[in-house]
């Protein structure tokens, strides 16, 4: 498996696993530049702020791969993104999920668990 970064040729295909899996499509104007795929498997997003935090987002797999394909994606991704938060001076990282395994992973690789039912709002002006 390797990881890339996402080119804007590739968004829709992103907003078709996003959709099939039941979620609101999002905007992808609201996407930030880094963002990385693993093979066909799974893709995320890294919002970089000027501080040393940065926000790990949109998360998404392939509905068509397999759980154990997407687990190793996923594991694959969150390492990738740890160690590109770090090069860029950004080593504190939030991602938020309600999807259980993906929060066993991130806790198995050092995140932290903060709040729970917490609900996201979001304000387009």
């Amino acid at each position: 498996m390797k990881v890339s970064r996402i080119d804007e040729s590739s968004l829709p295909i992103f907003h078709n696993w996003w959709t099939s899996r039941n979620n609101s499509a999002f905007d992808t104007e609201m996407l930030p530049p880094d963002g990385f795929i693993v093979d066909d498997i799974c893709a995320g997003w890294l919002y970089l702020t000027n501080s040393v935090f940065s926000a790990f987002a949109w998360q998404v797999s392939n509905p068509s791969k397999s759980p154990k394909m997407v687990l190793q994606g996923f594991e694959m991704l969150v390492e990738h993104i740890q160690k590109y938060a770090v090069a860029a001076g950004r080593p504190s990282i939030f991602a938020y999920t309600n999807h259980h395994g993906l929060l066993k992973l991130y806790q198995k690789s050092g995140f932290i668990v903060g709040d729970n039912n917490m609900t996201h709002i979001l304000y387009k002006g």
